[in-house]
């Protein structure tokens, strides 16, 4: 089965987006910054979910997290992009901090397979893009 990391700090959300996930994958759970740093380390993680605006917790400044807006985006620039594992940001944030999502991808296509918005995209519809994420080219063996 297929392993997936969500880092979710919104306990409601991520109950919704793991319960769905589940049908098809199995999904660890971050509900901080510190905790995915630890859980990217899970061997055969194929695929991200990530919040941008999350707590830092201390690990970086307020100032470098733009308030929290930028706290995922160093977590996927500092962790998950040298891992090269494939990432779809779920996210409530808007420009210019989605602008720089939206850059992050065009950089990275082989890693940053789409920026969502929360606002636009239910959680049923995450799972349609993660699915198709999975199946497609660079998306992953069946493997545990």
């Amino acid at each position: 089965m297929q392993k997936i990391l969500l880092v979710e700090n919104d306990v409601e959300l991520g109950h919704v987006i793991k319960l769905h996930l589940e049908e098809e994958l199995r999904v660890y759970w971050a509900k901080s910054i510190p905790r995915a740093i630890t859980m990217l380390d899970e061997p055969n993680i194929q695929m991200v979910i990530l919040d941008v605006m999350m707590p830092s917790e201390g690990r970086w400044s307020l100032q470098e997290t733009g308030h929290g807006c930028r706290t995922g985006l160093l977590l996927l620039e500092e962790f998950i992009l040298p891992r090269k594992i494939r990432t779809i940001v779920y996210t409530a944030v808007s420009s210019p901090h989605l602008d720089d999502c939206k850059t992050l991808m065009q950089a990275h296509p082989e890693i940053i397979y789409n920026v969502l918005s929360k606002a636009e995209v239910s959680a049923r519809d995450l799972v349609r893009e993660v699915c198709d994420c999975l199946s497609g080219p660079g998306g992953g063996d069946e493997s545990d």
